[in-house]
């Protein structure tokens, strides 16, 4: 049974490491080898622990998902904009990650946010895209990361 609830510190090696692995599998080919080595390098918690501590608590809303006490997924927000979703390969298409995303945007409504914008990942796109985000603008080079800028409208107010 999967359990979406808040991240707390003890959960930074196993986020930090289902990131650097799910990227690497996913994404690491969309972007330029310098730019995903290094993103793969940062997230190794056995070099970059108090960096990493210091990103993660950063974060204003931080969900894992979890399955039988191990982390399946993460998503991760600074305000409205959405700074990671990972789920790890063997539990993509299982809902795992519309769960994150439906309790990040009730979190955003009830805290009176219009709109979340985010910088998808070209692998993940057409993912954002089913749950009701839209592209803002064509793909970008952000430090030879490619990227998709995308938003979602939550609210009328």
């Amino acid at each position: 049974m999967i359990q979406i609830r808040k991240y707390r510190q003890n959960d930074v090696s196993q986020v930090a490491l289902l990131i650097s692995e799910t990227f690497k599998k996913y994404n690491f080919k969309d972007n330029t080898i310098d730019a995903a080595r290094d993103y793969v390098a940062f997230y190794n918690p056995s070099v970059n622990r108090s960096e990493i501590e210091t990103r993660f608590n950063d974060s204003s809303q931080f969900f894992v998902a979890e399955i039988h006490g191990h982390i399946v997924g993460v998503l991760r927000s600074t305000g409205n904009r959405l700074v990671n979703l990972f789920v790890n390969g063997k539990f993509h298409r299982k809902g795992i990650g519309k769960k994150l995303i439906q309790r990040y945007e009730n979190e955003c409504k009830r805290l009176g946010y219009r709109e979340i914008v985010l910088r998808a990942q070209l692998y993940a796109v057409p993912f954002y895209e089913a749950c009701g985000y839209k592209r803002t603008t064509g793909p970008r080079n952000r430090h030879g990361l490619h990227i998709q800028p995308m938003k979602k409208k939550i609210s009328d107010r």
